[in-house]
Formats: C-alpha cells, sequence, structure tokens
C-alpha cells in the first residue's frame, strides 16, 4: 500500500482535509496528527516516532495528516527534513495570504533546498490550472539517478477560513465541518486531489 503524507497549518486545515477524504475519497484511510503544540525538541521526538510508525507495514492507514501549528513550522520541517519526508509523495497545503505562491514556493523552498542538496538535486516549480481560489504548484526535485519526482503544493487563496466561510471565533467544529461539507459538495476541489493522491 503506498503512503502518503500531507502537511498543513493548522487544526482547520487538519479538519478539511479529514471532511475531504471522508466525504471524497472513502477508500483512503487515514492518521492525524496535530503538532500544534510543544518545544521542538519533543516535536522532533514526537514526528519520528509518528512516521516509524506509519510507514510501517502493519499500519493501514494510507495518509497521515500532519497539522503543523503554523507555515514557520511548515517551511522547518519541509526543508529541515526533506529526505525524510519525499519517501511519502508529500502534499503541502497552506493559505496564500497575501503571498505569490509561484514566487513563495521559490523563496522559502526552492532556494533554501538547493542550497542544502545542490549536489545531488535539480529543482524546478511547475503550475497547475487550479480553480481559482485554490491554487496548485508542485517542486519537482531530480536525483542524479532518477526521473524526477514532486512535491505538491495546494494554496487556498487568501486562505482556507475565507474560502470555505469559517468564522474561527464563532464556529463549533460541527459548524466548521457543515460548512466544509457545503464547500465540497461544490465539486471542484475533488479535482485537485484526485491528481495528486497516491
Amino acid at each position: 500500500m503506498n503512503k502518503q503524507l500531507i502537511i498543513c497549518e493548522g487544526k482547520d486545515d487538519s479538519l478539511f482535509l479529514e471532511v475531504l477524504l471522508e466525504k471524497e475519497f472513502p477508500t483512503y484511510k487515514y492518521d492525524p496528527f496535530d503538532l500544534n503544540s510543544g518545544n521542538l525538541e519533543n516535536t522532533r521526538n514526537k514526528q519520528s516516532k509518528e512516521l516509524s510508525k506509519f510507514k510501517i507495514s502493519d499500519n493501514k492507514n494510507n495518509i497521515l495528516i500532519k497539522s503543523e501549528g503554523g507555515v514557520d513550522k511548515v517551511k522547518s520541517i519541509v526543508t529541515s527534513s526533506f529526505m525524510d519526508i519525499i519517501l511519502f509523495k508529500p502534499i503541502i497545503v497552506l493559505d496564500s495570504d497575501s503571498k505569490e505562491p509561484k514566487g513563495y514556493i521559490e523563496k522559502e523552498f526552492k532556494r533554501k533546498l538547493e542550497k542544502r542538496f545542490k549536489e545531488n538535486f535539480i529543482f524546478s516549480i511547475e503550475e497547475d490550472k487550479g480553480l481559482g481560489e485554490v491554487l496548485r504548484y508542485d517542486l519537482r526535485y531530480v536525483h542524479k539517478k532518477s526521473n524526477g519526482k514532486r512535491i505538491h503544493f495546494v494554496f487556498f487563496k487568501p486562505n482556507l477560513d475565507k474560502v470555505i466561510g469559517i468564522q474561527k471565533e464563532k464556529d463549533l467544529e460541527k459548524d466548521k465541518k457543515n460548512k466544509i461539507k457545503d464547500y465540497i459538495s461544490y465539486g471542484k476541489i475533488k479535482l485537485i486531489f484526485s491528481k495528486i493522491l497516491v
């Protein structure tokens, strides 16, 4: 069974992914893993244990949804643990906020990875059409001895809460789930994820 890692910023992103998988991709089984709190050393230990547990063949779940607790932590995990996460065909879910996604991937991911791995990998960015409020990019990496693979990026523009209509201070979890279900039933978001889930 193929294993895949989805890394996102926070709890609402994680909730969105869980509802999306349950509603539109019910054959996929997932483990949620929330890293929204805790110090860096504990986080690394927990992450190491969780990834080890996830990749063993006894684990029947094929997707790990990893909520990092902020965009800075997402950037850190992708660039510092690149060799670990690429084993799991990663999808990175982010809010674009005021950022231009392609330039952001270039600055925060591609250049940093090139600096670390310039002897081993060649990196390039590819853009998919997306939906307007949801954009998809791929950071393609080619090892000297391979045909190349991708880290998929999905950006919500300007952010997931605005796209779906979530009111952070007001909505309870059940309200958020209902709004997510309504958005998903619109249908187009499934197209983006159907291309990148393994």
